[in-house]
């Protein structure tokens, strides 16, 4: 049973590394992708394949899987979410016409690129800041979700338009992905407290 939980675990995990490496780089030939001094977005991708993997193979069997620390960080996590869609203010339509016409410059330059890398970023259009918080609510967000949020924006955003924000449906493309990798990481994260805490319970008995 643990072999066929590890291997699952490492089939998602290199599917998730290659699935990354190609979204990041989408816009070279095959080619270039391949190339392995470019892995460098695979690792996340490869980490993001294995919560996946994780968290799938709890949600097939929730009763004999999922622990309630791990049940615990999922719903806190899915309340941070919500809390932020529905407090944290949306970005104006001007600022997403804003964004049109930086593309459309943009294309318009052959090779050009902004190396810019520490703007806020669009979720589910909704500001959510890489360094700073927008808000209380987003403060929460930053803390639950900040890596989540940030990987998924590598990967949906073409590189090209680095240094520029996402559009609307690009900021809700990448809210799905940043719940699911954040989603995954705390039912990891809820499973491994709740076995660090039964091993300290066995320690205790122990020695009573």
């Amino acid at each position: 049973m643990m072999a066929v939980r590890l291997t699952f675990l490492v089939g998602l995990g290199l599917l998730g590394a290659c699935t990354a490496q190609l979204l990041r780089y989408r816009f070279l030939p095959l080619s270039e992708v391949l190339r392995w001094d470019t892995w460098d977005v695979s690792i996340g991708g490869a980490i993001a394949g294995t919560l996946i993997g994780h968290l799938l193979w709890v949600i097939a069997k929730p009763r004999q899987r999922a622990s309630r620390g791990a049940v615990l960080c999922v719903v806190a996590n899915i309340t941070v979410w919500i809390s932020f869609l529905i407090f944290s203010p949306p970005v104006p339509t001007s600022e997403f016409q804003r964004i049109a016409a930086e593309r459309a410059q943009r294309d318009a330059v052959s090779g050009g690129m902004d190396l810019t890398s520490d703007l806020p970023i669009v979720v589910a259009g909704r500001w959510h800041g890489t360094f700073f918080p927008e808000n209380r609510v987003d403060s929460l967000l930053w803390f639950f979700a900040a890596p989540a949020i940030a990987f998924a924006d590598l990967l949906v955003k073409p590189a090209r338009y680095i240094g520029i924000d996402a559009t609307r449906g690009e900021s809700f493309a990448t809210a799905g992905l940043g719940f699911l990798f954040s989603t995954a990481f705390w039912a990891a994260v809820g499973g491994i407290m709740s076995a660090l805490g039964r091993a300290f319970l066995r320690g205790l008995r122990r020695w009573t």
